[in-house]
C-alpha cells in the first residue's frame, strides 16, 4: 500500500508499506526519505497522532495522506 507523507519542507513523499508493518517500520521509512531522526518523528492523520502497533491498526488505508511533525522537546 502507498502512504503519502507531507514532510516539514512541504514536499510529499510516497512510502510503500504493508498493512501488517509496524508503525516503527513506517517511521523508519519516513526517516530514510526525509533525513529526520526516527526518534523525533510524530506521524499525524488529521490532528491525531498515529497510534497502534501496525499500519492497519492505526487506521491507515491505501493512499492515506499523513503529516510528519516533530516531538516536543
Amino acid at each position: 500500500m502507498q502512504i503519502y507523507v507531507m514532510a516539514l519542507d512541504g514536499l510529499e513523499h510516497n512510502i510503500s508499506v504493508q498493512p501488517q508493518d509496524s508503525l516503527d517500520t513506517l517511521k523508519q521509512k519516513v526517516a530514510d526519505a526525509t533525513n529526520v531522526s526516527k526518534d523525533q518523528i510524530v506521524l499525524r492523520l488529521g490532528r491525531e497522532a498515529l497510534e497502534g502497533n501496525t499500519v492497519s491498526e492505526s487506521g491507515l488505508k491505501d493512499e492515506s495522506h499523513i503529516k510528519l511533525t516533530l516531538k516536543q522537546q
